[in-house]
């Protein structure tokens, strides 16, 4: 095994073969922007499935006339559906850092 030490980039990968090479590093704007957009899911992971539970109640009031149940109810829905799925999007960010 070869490694060379590179004085601009302190950072290596180990191949299959188990040969370490340098590796590239991430500019530190690159990192950041990447980082501004990882976090900017969490807007969409729980107002998305809020939506959708309003909208199935909604469909479900006019479909059989029972006015403020069905929008409750997909609010119930889509609220617990919203925070599971905020509670698996924590568990995966927690377990990559």
């Amino acid at each position: 095994m070869n490694a060379r030490m590179n004085q601009k980039n302190n950072t290596y990968i180990i191949n299959k073969e188990g040969d370490i090479i340098p590796g590239k590093t991430i500019s530190r704007k690159r990192n950041e922007t990447f980082s501004v957009l990882e976090y900017s899911n969490l807007g969409l992971y729980f107002s998305l499935p809020l939506l959708g539970g309003v909208a199935l109640g909604v469909w479900f009031d006019k479909r059989f006339n029972t006015a403020p149940v069905g929008v409750l109810v997909g609010i119930f829905f889509g609220l617990v559906a919203s925070l599971f799925s905020l509670v698996k999007l924590v568990k995966k960010y927690s377990c990559q850092r």
